[in-house]
């Protein structure tokens, strides 16, 4: 998580500026995505008529899709901005593929400073090349999951391979646990063998 927080600042920095390239951010989990994208544009931009999101779905057609980005790019934002960044297209794409044509009217779009694309995928491979090479790209990693309270530590096998023993020791616990365990023995033995064992932690 260290590495993204680095990240975030240094991509937040450069949109600040107003002056950054295209985005792609991939990832298997796009609310994580989506969030990172947030962190990095939305605070810089509080007129949010200079941000478009799309999302490429089987039922949208083409042309739809190329009036709604042509309008966006020639509209006048809805409040005038002082400063000189640029409009912001999201477009969420994931696993959904595009045809040619498109391809090649956002290539064309892609060469025009006044708008920048930031494409959320779920893998590297999903955009085309020919829009790839255009962009910047970063990978990014789930967010770690919170282990179940009732963890691995609370159990006496685990405490027993993590305690500190040198490696005869350590061999003969797991020989000794292990016998413990396949051996079918009364009651009696069983707690003493175990009480024995479980000294060592």
């Amino acid at each position: 998580m260290g590495n993204q927080d680095l990240l975030i600042s240094v991509l937040k920095n450069i949109v600040c500026q107003g002056k950054f390239p295209h985005f792609h951010f991939c990832g298997p989990h796009s609310d994580d995505v989506l969030d990172v994208v947030n962190d990095v544009i939305s605070d810089h931009y509080d007129n949010k008529s200079m941000i478009m999101q799309i999302h490429i779905l089987d039922n949208i057609s083409e042309s739809h899709l190329v009036q709604m980005i042509t309008a966006f790019c020639n509209l006048q934002p809805v409040v005038a901005d002082n400063d000189t960044k640029p409009k912001v297209i999201i477009i969420h794409q994931q696993n959904e593929s595009l045809n040619d044509n498109f391809v090649h009217f956002l290539e064309d779009r892609m060469s025009e400073k006044r708008v920048k694309f930031v494409f959320l995928t779920a893998s590297m491979h999903v955009v085309p090349h020919v829009l790839l090479n255009k962009m910047v790209s970063f990978t990014i990693h789930p967010k770690e999951q919170r282990k179940p309270i009732s963890s691995d530590c609370d159990d006496i096998f685990y405490k027993l391979i993590h305690s500190n023993n040198d490696n005869h020791s350590y061999a003969n616990i797991i020989i000794q646990w292990s016998n413990l365990h396949i051996l079918s023995l009364p009651s009696l033995i069983y707690d003493t063998w175990y009480e024995n064992i479980v000294k060592y932690i």
